[in-house]
């Protein structure tokens, strides 16, 4: 399969723009280590569907998301952004993992100890 130029520009333009109608859920839970990890949850409708696991980059959280989640629910993903222990204010948001931890920690380990809670 090949992907023209314009084709490529109308994805971006695409997931610049929100699709109406997708809002999230607000959930959390206990990674493997106890900590609450928060998380935004858009449902396609089912939980039989694809889940696309959402993961911020650092010095952000999961309002990063806010635009793309949508347009995979759109698709017909399920799709989970998750608020890392690295992170901060960004998008209009707050962190709320880091917030309710009380500090931030490095990027890398975060990113492992994130994922290692999502079941």
């Amino acid at each position: 399969m090949r992907i023209t130029c314009i084709e490529l520009l109308v994805a971006a333009g695409l997931a610049m723009s929100p699709a109406p109608g997708h809002a999230a859920d607000v959930i959390s839970f206990a990674a493997s280590d106890r900590v609450r990890v928060f998380a935004d949850f858009y449902s396609a409708g089912s939980k039989a569907k694809p889940l696309i696991l959402l993961f911020h980059q650092a010095g952000s959280n999961r309002g990063e998301y806010a635009t793309i989640a949508p347009m995979l629910v759109t698709l017909g993903f399920n799709a989970l952004a998750i608020d890392q222990r690295s992170g901060g204010n960004a998008w209009m948001r707050t962190n709320e993992t880091v917030r309710h931890l009380g500090k931030r920690v490095p990027y890398f380990t975060s990113a492992s100890l994130t994922a290692s809670g999502v079941s």
